[in-house]
């Protein structure tokens, strides 16, 4: 694991900036995003009041 310097750093009490721990665990973090949504049809039979295709 890429981050665990940083960790161990946590884990051992030490006071680090949010900010720097943040941007550390970010610049890990893939770009691309890790959920796909595909819908197969567009066709719904439901009639929710909030959709805008009822």
């Amino acid at each position: 694991m890429k981050s665990h310097p940083i960790v161990k750093k946590l884990e051992n009490g030490e006071n680090l900036p949010m900010k720097d721990v943040m941007n550390t665990f970010e610049s890990y973090r893939s770009k691309d995003p890790i959920i796909y949504n595909i819908e197969t049809t567009n066709a719904c039979n439901m009639r929710c009041k909030m959709c805008p295709r009822t």
